[in-house]
This record gives structure tokens, C-alpha cells and sequence, in this order.
């Protein structure tokens, strides 16, 4: 199974250069075009005719760690650009036995340990055929034989892995809404533990929710058809609840037990909120001082204009009087997904959801995303996508103004199925007492979000945003009418 033992290479000027001009060709580099600084292989695991490489490089200011899988014959010769020994299915094969058997393979500085759940050797022994996934953002998934998928994390940290640890936890509770997890890798090096990768069951024909909710947005936009009258959003709130009450199931065990939130819990995380308003409104005023948003269409301008107006400090009054309103009457801060929206939602054929993807937020510390929170803030991340599914139909015909007003009908019958599936079966004993409280908390997560999406448009693509304005101005009308 091992491949020749090589230590890790003392990499030239000119090997440091090629391996970091291919660090910042990856998508799940984080380097966003920025050549790394200070590259060298840490540590090297033999496998095949391939190495697991811990690389560390300086991107942006920024000290970090990479697994890349390197052929050993550029290990040993790196005079030419290296490639992704991934491409290779036998190795890929040798990855999936390798969690199969439960093997450690040592190396040089690392060693690679894989751990497989109960029951899932026989699947995993099985396997005889892969591919490589094509569109990922901070990681690698392989797919076997339709069945199985690994995902490897390129970017390692040291310590527990949310999206391994929540979904080993989903899977012990026998949650149905998440594909099983079936096997750990982690790297062992002078770091401590990082988990390198995941395995889990593959959910076949599926497509991501964000894909079937604009083709329904788009039906209900362009050709007023609406067959479906808000039944799958339901179903997704009552998926979303599912969850929810999973999360906070187990009072005995310590990193998922949940805690109880008061006032001061909810002025916390109003102040968050309020940080995401400064931020936004700074990034906001710049622009329109730079004179950067003149091209957008009137309403859009006279949008920015509005909120530039009004001010962080009178928005940010709206999140703490909102919580103010939720008071005591706050829930719990339990685990939750951290980063919720439609494309972290699988779609199978027989129409049932699957929740992947408990990463949180990636440019967050690892602290952070393992954190407790309100599970509303899952909520107002899913009320926020059903605004983007809902613009990106109408987005399609600009000009039409029944589109617009079909497409805004969309998103509210979406609202409102979604949170009426999510909130169907009383307060599972985590969420506020009164509707009322939790009404309340989820202005403060979407004024949250919504400006966390006005500073991500006006950085990325300053002609959508009128999506987070236009849900910045509902939320502050409907909060100044209570």
C-alpha cells in the first residue's frame, strides 16, 4: 500500500515558486489569486506512487496548513509544475480500503490514520470504480460507484472538525436528513490531529435545492405557474426542525448539550448583528462616496442612498430592540449547520431533503464554527436564499415589473411555508416560548445576514445589491410598524 518513504523534500527557490503557483490555482486554496509565501512540505505519508503532503504556506497574511497529494516521482525531481496525484483511481481506490481496514500508515513528520464507523467496511472493501468532483470551494470529494463520497479537506486545522463531528453525531441518532457517515482520515503531525477527510454515503440523483427552488421561482416569475403553492418549502422547514430537534437531543453530551439563552444572550448576539451593520454601512458609503454604484439601476441607487442615510448606529437600533422584544424569552444557543442556505440542501428524486455540509462559515475560526447559537440563525440563512432564488428569477427579465412583482410573491409564499413546516410542532423545548420572541430573533439574524451580503455584493458583485437592500428594508419597515 505504501509507496517509497520519502522525507520531505528541502524544496529550491524555484520548486517553492511552481508548488505555491499551484497552491493558488485551487479553488480551495483561499489564496483568491495571491501567490503563497514561505512554501514547504512539512511532512509527506507514502501511498502508492503518491504522497499525502502537509504543506505550509503564508497566504495573505495568514499562516496555513494544506493536505495536497503529490506523485512521488515530482517529490523526488520537482522540476516542473507539480499535478494532483488524485488523478489517479487506483490511489483513490487505495484511499477508500484504507478507511475500509482502519490502516495508520506512517511517514515522514505525519502519519495517516483512518477510523471507520461501525458497519461500514463492507461497503467501503466493495468499491471498484471513482471520480472526482468538479466544482468544490474548500475541499475534494471523490465519488465511488455512485454509492459512497469522500471529501477531503485541503485547508487543515488542527482539533475537532464540525462537519465530521456533527454528522458522526446525526448519525448516531439515526437522523434521516443527512447521508451516514462511514469513515474518518486524520492526520497526525507535530500539529496534533487534523481530520483530513470524511466518508459518506452518496445520495444518487439528487440536485441541490438552490437549483429546484430557482427553477420554481422561475415558473411562478416568468410564466405565473405556481403547481407547487409552497409544499416543498414545507417540507424543507419541517426537515430544518428535524434537525434542529436532533441537534439538541442529547443533554448528556457536553459539546452538544443544549444551553439556555437569556436577555443578555440575546443583546449578544444583537451586538454581532450590529457589527454586521457597521461593516456594511462603511463599505456602503465608500462605494457610493467613490462614486462606484452610480451605474445601478434608480431603485437600486436610491436603495443604497437610503440605508447610507439612515446610518449604522439607527440600524443597528433595530437588532437590539428586536431582541429586547425576545427579552428572556430566548431559547437555547445550540449546535447548529452555521452556514444554511439552499445549496447546502440535497433534493432526491423522491423528493426527500438531505442537509450536507456542517462546516459553518470557512472564514471563520474553528472555535467559532463549532460554537452554540440560536438554530434561528439556520433559519434566517434559508429566509435569505429564497430571497436570492427569488432575484435571480426576476434578474432574468430586469425590466419586467409584473416578473418582479410574480418573483416577490414566490419568495413570500416561501416564507411563509417554510417557517410554518418549521414551526408546526411546538418549541422542542429549545426555541422561544412565543412566536413572537422567535419572530423577533430572526429580524436580528437576517439584519444580520442581509448586511453581511450587502458587504459581499459591494466586494464581488455590486450589481445584485439590491437583494440585500431590498430584505434590509422590509426587515427595518416591518420592525418600525411593532
Amino acid at each position: 500500500m505504501t509507496g517509497r518513504p520519502a522525507a520531505p523534500p528541502s524544496l529550491g527557490s524555484e520548486a517553492a515558486a511552481r508548488l505555491g503557483a499551484y497552491i493558488t490555482e485551487q479553488r480551495w486554496s483561499g489564496a483568491r489569486g495571491e501567490r503563497p509565501e514561505g512554501v514547504r512540505v512539512e511532512a509527506v505519508v507514502p501511498l502508492d506512487d503518491a504522497a499525502c503532503c502537509v504543506v505550509r504556506a503564508r497566504v495573505a497574511g495568514e499562516d496555513v496548513r494544506y493536505q495536497l497529494w503529490l506523485p512521488n516521482a515530482w517529490l523526488e525531481s520537482p522540476d516542473r509544475a507539480p499535478t494532483d496525484a488524485l488523478r489517479d483511481e487506483a490511489l483513490r481506490l487505495t484511499l477508500a480500503r484504507l478507511v475500509a481496514r482502519g490502516d495508520r500508515v506512517d511517514g515522514q513528520g505525519a502519519a495517516l490514520v483512518a477510523e471507520p464507523e461501525a458497519e461500514a467496511a463492507a461497503v467501503l472493501e466493495a468499491l471498484s470504480s471513482s471520480r472526482v468532483g468538479s466544482a468544490e470551494q474548500s475541499n475534494t470529494s471523490i465519488v465511488y460507484d455512485g454509492k459512497v463520497i469522500v471529501k477531503l479537506f485541503r485547508r487543515l486545522a488542527a482539533g475537532a472538525q464540525p462537519d465530521v463531528e456533527v454528522t458522526r453525531f446525526l448519525t448516531r441518532k439515526r437522523f434521516a436528513h443527512t447521508p451516514p457517515l462511514l469513515g474518518t482520515l486524520t492526520i497526525e503531525d507535530a500539529e496534533g490531529s487534523s481530520v483530513a477527510g470524511m466518508a459518506q454515503r452518496f445520495v444518487g440523483g439528487a440536485a441541490d435545492a438552490w437549483a429546484h427552488a430557482v427553477t420554481l421561482a422561475r415558473a411562478a416569475a416568468h410564466d405565473g405557474t405556481d403547481d407547487d403553492r409552497g409544499e416543498e418549502a414545507r417540507r424543507l422547514g419541517a426537515t430544518t426542525r428535524a434537525l434542529h430537534d436532533a441537534l439538541a437531543s442529547d443533554d448528556a453530551d457536553p459539546d452538544f448539550a443544549p444551553v439556555r439563552a437569556d436577555r443578555d444572550t440575546a443583546r449578544r448576539w444583537a451586538d454581532a448583528a450590529a457589527r454586521s451593520i457597521d461593516v456594511g454601512v462603511a463599505l456602503l458609503r465608500e462605494r457610493l462616496a467613490e462614486g462606484a454604484l452610480d451605474g445601478l439601476p434608480p431603485p437600486a441607487l436610491a436603495a443604497a442612498r437610503r440605508v447610507s442615510a439612515e446610518g449604522s448606529e439607527r440600524l443597528a437600533g433595530v437588532a437590539r430592540a428586536a431582541a429586547e422584544r425576545a427579552g428572556d424569552d430566548a431559547g437555547c444557543a445550540t449546535r447548529h449547520h452555521g452556514d444554511y442556505h439552499l445549496g447546502q440542501v440535497l433534493r432526491a428524486d423522491d423528493g426527500t431533503f438531505y442537509v450536507i455540509d456542517f462546516e459553518g462559515e470557512p472564514a471563520k475560526p474553528l472555535e467559532e464554527r463549532r460554537a452554540r447559537h440560536s438554530p434561528l440563525r439556520d433559519v434566517a440563512g434559508m429566509l435569505r436564499s429564497f430571497a436570492y432564488a427569488a432575484a435571480t428569477a426576476a434578474i432574468e427579465r430586469p425590466h419586467d415589473a409584473d416578473v418582479a412583482a410574480r418573483a416577490a410573491a414566490w419568495e413570500h409564499e416561501a416564507r411563509t411555508a417554510f417557517l410554518a413546516g418549521y414551526f408546526g410542532p411546538g418549541t422542542g423545548g429549545y426555541l422561544p416560548r412565543a412566536r413572537a420572541s422567535a419572530d423577533a430573533l430572526l429580524t436580528v439574524f437576517e439584519l444580520e445576514k442581509a448586511f453581511y451580503e450587502l458587504h459581499y455584493e459591494l466586494r464581488n458583485r455590486p450589481t445584485w445589491v439590491l437583494i440585500p437592500l431590498a430584505g434590509i428594508a422590509r426587515l427595518t419597515h416591518t420592525t418600525d410598524r411593532t
